[in-house]
Parts: C-alpha cells; structure tokens; sequence
C-alpha cells in the first residue's frame, strides 16, 4: 500500500495519529492497531529524517557547514533567500510523492471510533482503516 507524503507529513505534525492510537477499542482490534502502529512508526522515522535532509539542503549554514537552527526543528533562509524558493519547489514535489507502507488498512467498525473526528482527522485516518459494519 502506498500514502502520499503529505498525509505522512500530517500524521507527524498534528496530534490526530496519537489521538487515533489511544482510541478504546476492543482487544482484537487494538492488537491489529498496535502491529500497524509498530510498522508505521518506521516510515514515519524515515519519512522525518527525509525530510530533514532536504530543508538542511537548502537552509542556512554556519561557517563549518551546519545547518543554523532557530529553534527546535525549525531553520533559518536569511543568507541566500533564493533558497527558500528552491527549498519550497522540491518540498511540494516530495509531499506529492507516495511512500511504500507494509501494513493494510484495519477494518474496523463504525460505531467503535466515536463521532468527535474533523475532516482533516479523517483525511489521516482513513490511510489507516476502512470502516465496516
């Protein structure tokens, strides 16, 4: 199964994957969750070290090399502007992408996931789970 890099990047910077996970449901269905987890948290690893690679592509850098930090996880475009542009042109087409995921979607019930989800939750979610009755 393949999820675009965008989704991938929204499981990492929302709170919507961790709200998903803590979600009560009977074991059987939990034990399924915990092994997808175990084998998304992977490609989620790999997913943040790409991406990391290529803003430190383009940010700036110290007299040494290293990427100047402005705070966690976030970088500096002041020295060559241009490469904020550049940066920018190769992020969209790497969110465009899609990644190879070893897991498939846990069917799970409807009615067991609650009715407190927004459609930007859901845009996550169902990358993960396809609903049945």
């Amino acid at each position: 199964m393949k999820i675009k890099n965008m989704i991938l990047d929204l499981m990492v910077t929302t709170d919507t994957l961790q709200r998903f996970y803590d979600t009560k449901l009977p074991i059987r269905y939990a034990f399924k969750l915990k092994r997808q987890r175990t084998k998304l948290q992977e490609v989620l690893k790999d997913f943040s070290e790409s991406k990391k690679e290529l803003i430190e592509r383009f940010c700036d850098k110290d007299e040494d090399g290293n990427p100047i930090s402005s705070g966690v996880g976030s970088y500096q475009f002041n020295q060559h502007p241009e490469n904020l542009q550049l940066f920018n042109d190769e992020f969209v087409k790497f969110l465009g992408e899609e990644t190879e995921v070893d897991f498939e979607k846990v069917e799970i019930p409807e009615n067991m996931l609650g009715d407190s989800w927004s459609a930007n939750d859901i845009e996550i979610i169902e990358n993960l789970i396809k609903l049945g009755d």
